[in-house]
């Protein structure tokens, strides 16, 4: 088969590809969304408020703030999809509403942008149009990437950002592409605080395919690191400047009532005990008996402070307070000043501590693989939706771990093959992934979207050689007509 035939068939393959991706995104967006989340206002997330406020903010008042009265409130979020929100806001002549409509539609056409990337992504990797078509189609119709399409929240436009990123880093077409990358890659991490991982994994594993001609690598990889050093770094210095402190990511804690710091030392404490912050920390929002684990009773001491601790954050806990499904409604959003905040605080604090001495392996070892068990292996959406619903969040869990798991036999089968990428992808899932159940503790696979969409492209690797490896047993293809 002459290979110009076969490229005008990959062509008209990924304009099919592209075309059902905006169909299913657009058919989602307007008929399944609702659906779906089970509310009329389904583009509402937990973090909706805050990005609104701070593109509000900007636009009305010229400053970057979640609430605007707050000065330490200018690190609440980070500012990439917020500036976004504000241009639009702008355009829409200053209606949230509309501003909302437009976001989603700008976020089908970012999602559908996406798929092509990778198309394009794929080939830059492997010189292979067959293994842009499969991850473009597994993309195309990858539920987890689909869901977030409605909603007013950064992880469609930190997918996009991300991809393109690394498709300049991995076109090398010339010298700039490596600046590009890096700013793409930076606008990807104020998006996604874990795509601030991507940088010095890509750096590294660059390096060391390189590591006969590092003076051939040094030039690239430092424009990667001037375009998002540039780009990111601007965010540092702005937060330095203004708040006289180091905050690489946001400080939830200024401008985000909901997570001060009584809230976070309570979570902190529950994740010393069990991989989940539920139902202990919603129980104490809603004034009901709290079921603490029996490792949470140390000793007679502790136990006692638990206790204080837990009368304490249900009466006049700030942050506790101002949460939507607070018990006591005649005093919600307890002004700080008469909050006992600093001494949940201590209390949580303190319980943590002793929880961590008295059981160091549970906490270093048990509860993060349970994490990890979680993020690999999540089928608990099931307990909250009944029937064919349930049924239906379970396989489509069920596949999105089969996915990753081909995805490893992917990494393996390109490193054999001396494919950076592919070894990249596996650093790059296992650090966030390490950092995540290891480290922060809060999984919500949202964290995980982005790792999960790279580690598609090692498992249509997989998908292609099986197929290469049927055809040619079975004689229909030749070897020489799998070059592209």
């Amino acid at each position: 088969m002459p290979y110009t035939f076969m490229l005008k068939k990959y062509s008209k393959a990924i304009v099919v590809i592209v075309l059902t991706a905006l169909l299913v995104r657009v058919v989602f967006v307007l008929f399944g969304a609702e659906l779906y989340y089970g509310k009329q206002n389904f583009f509402e997330t937990g973090d909706t408020y805050s990005y609104t406020q701070c593109a509000k903010n900007l636009a009305e008042h010229g400053t970057f703030r979640g609430i605007l009265d707050d000065p330490k409130s200018v690190a609440a979020r980070l500012p990439a999809y917020p500036l976004l929100m504000t241009a639009v806001y702008l355009i829409s002549g200053n209606d949230v509403d509309l501003m909302y409509q437009i976001m989603i539609w700008i976020q089908i056409v970012l999602d559908v942008a996406s798929v092509f990337i990778l198309y394009q992504l794929c080939y830059f990797i492997s010189k292979s149009y067959r293994l842009g078509i499969v991850t473009a189609l597994i993309y195309a119709l990858y539920p987890f990437a689909i869901i977030w399409v409605p909603l007013i929240s950064s992880e469609t436009m930190g997918i996009f950002t991300m991809l393109l990123g690394l498709m300049f880093l991995a076109r090398k077409r010339n010298k700039t592409d490596f600046l590009f990358g890096g700013v793409f890659i930076a606008l990807s991490a104020l998006c996604r605080p874990q795509n601030l991982i991507f940088i010095p994994v890509f750096v590294f594993v660059y390096l060391l395919y390189n590591i006969r001609n590092l003076k051939f690598a040094l030039l690239p990889i430092t424009l990667a690191l001037i375009g998002f050093s540039g780009v990111y770094g601007s965010w540092i210095t702005r937060n330095y400047i203004l708040l006289d402190k180091f905050i690489p990511f946001s400080d939830s804690q200024g401008g985000m009532e909901t997570f001060s710091k009584d809230v976070v030392a309570c979570r902190k404490y529950i994740y010393s005990l069990q991989s989940d912050w539920n139902p202990q920390f919603f129980q104490i929002v809603r004034n009901e008996k709290v079921e603490w684990p029996e490792i949470a009773f140390v000793s007679k001491e502790d136990s006692l402070m638990l206790l204080r601790a837990e009368y304490l954050a249900k009466n006049c806990g700030y942050g506790f307070s101002y949460w939507r499904e607070y018990w006591n409604k005649d005093n919600a959003q307890i002004p700080f000043e008469e909050s006992c905040c600093d001494s949940i605080v201590y209390y949580f604090s303190k319980l943590r501590a002793n929880q961590i001495k008295a059981n160091p392996f549970h906490y270093k070892i048990i509860i993060p693989l349970q994490n990890l068990r979680k993020a690999l292996f999540k089928t608990s959406l099931v307990n909250e939706k009944q029937g064919i619903f349930g049924l239906a969040t379970t396989l489509l869990f069920l596949y999105r771990s089969l996915l990753i798991l081909i995805g490893f036999i992917g990494v393996y089968l390109m490193m054999r093959k001396k494919n950076l990428y592919g070894l990249f992808v596996f650093l790059f899932f296992a650090v966030v992934y390490y950092y995540i159940c290891f480290t922060v503790r809060n999984i919500e696979m949202r964290y995980f979207l982005n790792n999960d969409i790279l580690m598609l492209i090692p498992a249509s690797w997989v998908i292609v050689n099986v197929y290469k490896w049927v055809a040619i047993k079975r004689r229909s293809r030749k070897p020489e007509q799998f070059a592209v």
